[in-house]
């Protein structure tokens, strides 16, 4: 897959770096070095260094040749190499130029980055020396436009690495980066730089971040002796604002996860930064070697560029239809050519479908395999920014066909050495075949799995194998075959072995699995016949004596031995001996008439000896019923019976019917009935003393009682006719009498009654309320009501069933009917203006009452049936009294002041001494007193 947008990686050949006997280099970049041990002390050592090829000198290119400086661990330096040096040769083929283009298209802002990486390597043979090695190269000098970093343009790089003691002495290679970092990260957008490396011991690695070293000067940018190395190592001086946990200087600093050794962090802010990381190797917990690397990351302000992809199928492979259904994944596009043969855009082989989907071939040239080339632009309409991306499909006609042979090679007494063949190539023209992978399942815990081409096994003597070979190929295509193998090696096996014929009979088949293409050969022939001329594989027997026979089978390859024993048994007469009748709920039998101890016995319930119980001589069956038959016969091949037989047995166990546990209560009796479940059996009971029973009825009655609440145990054992015995026991429980408590509430107004019997464990109610003229005198309610004829006393009579005792209580009460409560007084009392106080009184009748007067303010202005009060004014009186039965009356009572109404004649104009009448006229019908 190629893609286009913005990135052009251009690997240039090596002799555009070669063009003087000695190159400078100058705006280092960074880099990193490795070691490889191949054994016998030699070494392999691989520096990969990179420096800014877009600010660079024009004159500031790669050396020929990497001086790099042999130390001791205490930096003392070693004469090895060339005088203490390894002069190790540029790798032209390994030398590339990252040219990444950034301009204003698609709202992408920033300078041209250009990273220009060699490699140079060289072995060296070392001898073990105590503390081991250290390697080291330095240049000078770095990039003037890093941030991070104080003075960039005096500052160098050491790139160094140490070989240990104990490195060394385990032939131990150091881990390998497997890629180098992005080029250029955007602002706040989520890194996820991946710096994962490979350990080829399989050692555990530890990522972290890391000062990166300075070394060398501007003065000797490229020391080539040892006075001119900078030593000690200094790490780098970083720039105000930035140090080794935050080195972008930004709200989220990078971090790299120490165990896959992916970096992460969001810069804030666009320029070039250093940065440094190392890689720890592990082996046992023992610190072998580290590997560190710097290299810059050039941060930009980044616009959000269309991004094409799409989902298709690399090949295919052999299918009868060549359709593929383009899945398009384009983000941010929504615009899209698609050319399926590119670069061709001829009718038919091109769309504008967001999703399309295209026939291969679609060619007249189609050769039956070839490699098709699917282009997508993607182009977002706004700004007419675009990204295209380019994936190869190879279309192959002919189907992939596998297949493979299986071929037995030798055996054993207990396996087999077979070899399975993949026939695959021979089958292909048009296939290269890659890889397969076999898989040969023996059973569900032994499955074996193997990529060479023939798969040499070890298996143990069975008939099936199951197969699967799977087959790639180089061009990507897959292809599997399952099938199951039969395994077909020497063996014999036999219908039976011993056989157990009787006295007479022919065995028509000894062998299980005959093969006529083996060689059989019996020892002794005698009662053997062979009807299939000379196929000896399945003979027939026919013997009237016990004989044992060898045989040999072979194939060719392997074979084997078995022997079998022909028994021959007399006839007899099968028998069962048992009891007639039992007591128990099973029974023992034995089966006779024979005393070989190797005849097998098959019980059953049933003449067909469906289902088998159980199988023996002697045997303990269950018994259910009255009587049960039984069927006893031989199984076949173990002995030579002349018939199948069954016994009758009827079972005399006792059964009886009662109440295991009765519950009473005191000073009544209970009478226990217990009940013969076998009429057909006598039976005889002894009951232990108790002096709380009485036994009756031959023992099968027995009476309780008990003055007081108690509980025992009444025990008991019975015999019938046929000695069949039986004990057993009755739990008695005697509980106290219930309590019987009868009330009754009075409905006011009425001559209502309603009653109520307490006590929870009553079953029944029976009413009777001594008003023998009521049609209602009777009533079975739990709470009944009854109204009564008038006034009087009265007798009731409740009783109850308490079904836990088995027993009748009764309880008599007389009553009282009351006169329906009413309150009497006068509605209007007039008083005259001006008295103090009124006497106020109301008729109680014959009642007993509590009386309470209110005013129309609902305040009590006096108790009782009579009240001195003093008005004012005309008053409106509200009385409430309750009586004994907690009955309510009520009555309103008006005050009124009295008023005169009076008038008189008008005598006119009068002299004196005229005489007049006066005459008073009373408007109302008072009666009035002058």
């Amino acid at each position: 897959m190629t893609r286009s947008i913005n990135i052009l990686f251009i690997i240039f050949t090596a002799f555009l770096f070669l063009g003087t006997s000695k190159l400078e280099a100058t705006h280092i970049v960074g880099g990193d070095m490795t070691y490889r041990c191949l054994g016998g002390g030699k070494y392999e050592f691989t520096l990969t260094f990179t420096r800014d090829c877009e600010l660079g000198a024009g004159d500031a290119e790669f050396d020929n040749y990497a001086i790099v400086a042999i130390y001791d661990h205490n930096f003392n330096p070693v004469s090895l190499g060339t005088a203490g040096y390894m002069f190790m040769p540029y790798v032209h083929e390994e030398t590339d130029t990252l040219n990444t283009d950034l301009t204003s298209f698609c709202n992408i802002s920033g300078a041209e980055v250009c990273v220009h990486q060699t490699v140079f390597r060289d072995t060296i043979t070392l001898l073990p020396r105590t503390g081991g090695y250290i390697f080291s190269y330095q240049r000078c000098c770095r990039n003037a436009s890093l941030l991070n970093v104080k003075d960039p343009l005096q500052t160098g790089s050491t790139i160094s690495i140490a070989l240990t003691e104990e490195a060394f002495n385990a032939c131990n290679s150091s881990p390998v980066f497997n890629q180098w970092p992005d080029i250029y990260v955007c602002t706040n957008r989520q890194l996820n730089v991946n710096q994962l490396a490979t350990d080829i011991d399989g050692d555990q690695l530890v990522y972290k971040l890391n000062t990166p070293y300075s070394g060398a000067t501007i003065a000797e940018p490229r020391p080539d002796r040892f006075s001119k190395f900078t030593l000690p190592y200094e790490p780098l001086e970083w720039a105000p604002g930035y140090q080794l946990d935050n080195l972008l200087g930004s709200a989220v600093p990078l971090q790299i996860n120490p165990t896959n050794g992916f970096i992460s962090g969001i810069p804030d802010h666009p320029g070039q930064f250093a940065v440094g990381i190392m890689v720890e190797e592990y082996r046992n917990g023992q610190l072998l070697s580290v590997v560190k690397r710097d290299f810059q990351l050039n941060v930009r302000s980044c616009g959000t560029p269309p991004v094409a992809d799409f989902e298709a199928p690399t090949v295919l492979c052999g299918t009868d239809d060549f359709t593929v259904n383009f899945q398009n994944t384009s983000q941010d596009a929504d615009q899209f050519f698609w050319r399926f043969n590119y670069p061709s855009i001829a009718p038919g082989e091109t769309s504008s479908d967001v999703n399309p989907v295209y026939t291969y071939p679609n060619t007249p040239d189609f050769t039956g395999k070839e490699v098709f080339t699917v282009g997508l632009k993607a182009t977002r309409t706004a700004d007419q920014c675009y990204d295209e991306i380019f994936k190869d499909i190879l279309v192959i006609a002919d189907p992939l066909l596998v297949d493979f042979e299986f071929e037995l090679i030798s055996c054993e007494d207990a396996s087999l050495q077979v070899v399975l063949k993949d026939v695959s190539e021979s089958l292909n023209t048009v296939y290269t075949i890659s890889g397969r992978k076999w898989t040969v399942k023996i059973s569900d815990s032994d499955i074996r799995n193997s990529n060479d081409k023939d798969f040499y096994l070890t298996i143990p003597k069975q008939g099936v194998i199951e197969v699967t070979l799977e087959v790639t190929t180089v061009e990507g295509c897959v292809e599997e075959i399952q099938r199951p193998v039969d395994v077909n090696f020497v063996d014999i096996q036999f219908i039976a072995n011993p056989f157990v014929i009787c006295a007479g009979e022919t065995i028509n088949q000894l062998v299980a699995n005959p093969n006529p293409v083996w060689t059989y050969i019996w020892s002794p022939a005698e009662g053997l016949i062979f009807e299939n001329g000379d196929d000896r594989s399945n003979p027939k027997c026919l013997i009237d004596h016990d004989i044992i026979y060898s045989v040999t089978v072979t194939d060719g390859i392997c074979s084997v031995e078995g022997t079998v024993s022909v028994v021959v048994k007399d006839w007899f007469t099968l028998e069962i001996e048992g009891p007639e009748y039992i007591c128990d709920p099973e029974v023992t039998l034995t089966a006779g008439g024979t005393n070989d101890p190797e005849v097998e016995y098959e019980w059953s319930l049933n003449p067909d000896f469906n289902p088998i119980l159980t199988t023996g001589k002697i045997v303990t069956l269950p018994f259910a019923g009255n009587e049960q038959e039984f069927f006893v016969r031989i199984k076949e091949g173990t002995g030579c019976a002349l018939n199948d037989t069954s016994i009758l047995v009827k079972r005399n166990e006792i059964e009886l019917d009662f109440e295991k546990e009765v519950t009473f209560c005191a000073s009544l009796e209970k009478e226990i009935i217990l009940t013969n479940l076998r009429p057909d059996q006598d039976l005889t009971f002894t009951w232990e003393v108790n002096p709380n029973i009485t036994v009756q009825n031959n023992g099968f009655t027995v009476l309780v009682s008990a003055d007081s609440p108690q509980e025992f145990y009444m025990y008991f054992s019975v015999v019938n006719q046929y000695g069949c015995e039986s004990e057993d026991s009755i739990l008695v429980r005697v509980i106290p009498g219930p309590v019987l408590v009868l009330d009754e509430t009075l409905e006011c107004n009425t001559y209502t009654y309603c009653f109520t019997a307490f006590n929870g464990e009553g079953t029944s109610f029976q009413w009777n309320f001594g008003d023998p003229q009521s049609p209602d005198n009777t009533s079975s309610l739990v709470n009944p009501c009854h109204t009564y004829p008038g006034t009087g006393t009265f007798t009731v009579t409740v009783s109850a069933v308490f079904e836990i005792c088995g027993a009748e209580f009764s309880l008599t009460k007389d009553i009282f009917v009351p006169e329906i409560f009413a309150l009497e007084g006068k509605d209007t009392v007039v008083f005259c203006k001006g008295e103090e106080s009124v006497m106020l009184d109301v008729n109680p009748s014959n009642f007993t009452m509590d009386v309470k007067w209110y005013n129309e303010q609902n305040e009590l202005v006096g108790t009782g049936i009579m009240v001195d009060f003093a008005p004012d004014g005309d008053e409106l009186l509200h009385i409430i009294a309750i009586d004994t039965f907690g009955c309510v009356a009520e009555l309103d009572m008006f005050l009124d002041e009295y008023s005169f109404d009076l008038s008189k004649d008008n005598p006119g104009v009068l002299c004196f001494g005229d005489t007049i009448t006066l005459k008073v006229y009373n408007n109302n019908s008072d009666q009035l007193e002058y």
